[in-house]
């Protein structure tokens, strides 16, 4: 079972589905810089930093808004939470993105099986390291399942409170006049009231709101998913040692035995040298005896 191909197909699936998702939110270029078509990297190099651009506007737009309207408690306690939480995920998505090729080279550390390259690879540890992996995949897809159904319901929700009116939906209104309301409480540097304005803004928020859930799951699921697999390369590590400190148990008990069967086989050799040294001379004796008589 000590096989390379087996190992290769067993450590380089680690992390596989956070890295794909990681791609799509724009935070794992990965196989891209390899390609030769530059297009194709400086199109992903400008969607990857667009997308932290529009997180850092949708953030400061939102601020703005508290800013603006302060003393306003209603709006503080509405708005206050959300911008919060984009103010985190803005941080993280910087702090990614800034060690960016420290984290590659985790990911290549774990996926070369780094922890436990110089051990001699058996069916166990390649079962260990492949359930580490399958726990943080199932861990990873739950929280994106979760995603999911959260992006889903901001986006039927931006729908309704947005275009209910075309759907036959009462709207917001302020005395005679229909208001036009966004997913999030934010001001803008324009009328949004004005056809055309608030499209513009509806269409921000959707990507703000799309991608500030996956970008944080991605960000999240990718290092709890690097802890799992660290955890199962040490737990591989601990069963080699293991391993090795019964196979040396077993040694120095087969060692002991030689020396104490080779010690027995010594005396018995011994003593039958001494049984025929003394029947050789009882035998002289004897023929010494009947001469004499």
């Amino acid at each position: 079972m000590n096989s390379s191909a087996n190992e290769a197909h067993v450590t380089n699936n680690i992390l596989v589905v956070n890295l794909k998702f990681l791609k799509l939110v724009g935070l794992w270029q990965g196989n891209i810089s390899a390609l030769n078509d530059s297009w194709t990297i400086k199109l992903y190099t400008i969607y990857r930093w667009a997308l932290l651009v529009i997180m850092y506007l949708h953030t400061a737009t939102e601020y703005l808004d508290i800013v603006f309207t302060w003393g306003d408690l209603e709006n503080l306690a509405a708005n206050g939470s959300v911008t919060l939480i984009y103010t985190a995920c803005i941080m993280k998505q910087t702090i990614f993105l800034l060690y960016e090729k420290r984290l590659q080279h985790l990911v290549q550390s774990l996926q070369s099986g780094y922890l436990a390259t110089s051990l001699r690879w058996t069916k166990h540890h390649y079962k260990i390291l492949h359930d580490a992996d399958h726990r943080a995949q199932t861990a990873s897809w739950r929280y994106y399942y979760l995603v999911i159904v959260t992006i889903i319901s901001f986006f039927i929700t931006a729908i309704l409170s947005s275009y209910g009116t075309a759907l036959g939906l009462e709207g917001f209104r302020q005395g005679n006049q229909t208001v036009k309301t966004l997913v999030f409480k934010a001001w803008f540097p324009f009328d949004i009231q004005q056809s055309g304005y608030f499209e513009i803004a509806f269409c921000f928020q959707i990507i703000s709101c799309t991608m500030g859930p996956a970008i944080n799951s991605g960000m999240d699921t990718f290092l709890v998913s690097v802890i799992i697999n660290c955890c199962g390369e040490f737990k591989v590590l601990k069963y080699s040692l293991r391993t090795i400190k019964e196979r040396a148990e077993e040694l120095l008990t087969l060692e002991e035995c030689s020396t104490v069967g080779g010690s027995n086989a010594q005396e018995e050799l011994e003593s039958k040298e001494n049984v025929r040294r003394e029947g050789t001379r009882l035998s002289t004796g004897t023929h010494y005896n009947e001469n004499l008589l």
